[in-house]
């Protein structure tokens, strides 16, 4: 699966679990750590699990996944693509996409 399919599969296995403000962001020409970043949010830490299980397993077949859970933040890294999966207090109290603000957001379809 290429970077762009592996960040839209995942925004859709986001939504599918009902996630908010899903945004994928296009930063391979701003960086090198990432071709595509995915954010959104969860309202609980259940949720989120939730959400985090439901990427996994639409992108079971992706050979990369590492996972790191912090309070109110859960990130899976598949190489080329990572996914951030916030509670919406640390969402906005880290910011972390407004660091990529010169990056294209890419639609989910």
């Amino acid at each position: 699966m290429y970077p762009k399919q592996i960040a839209k599969e995942a925004g859709k296995a986001a939504l599918s679990k009902k996630a908010e403000d899903v945004v994928i962001l296009n930063i391979k020409d701003l960086t090198t750590i990432a071709d595509y970043l995915v954010f959104l949010s969860g309202n609980s830490g259940t949720h989120i699990k939730a959400i985090a299980e439901a990427i996994e397993e639409r992108l079971k077949k992706t050979a990369i996944i590492r996972e790191e859970k912090g309070k109110g933040w859960v990130l899976l890294d598949y190489g080329s693509c990572v996914v951030n999966i916030f509670d919406k207090e640390t969402r906005a109290f880290y910011q972390v996409e407004n660091l990529w603000a010169d990056a294209e957001k890419i639609p989910i379809e």
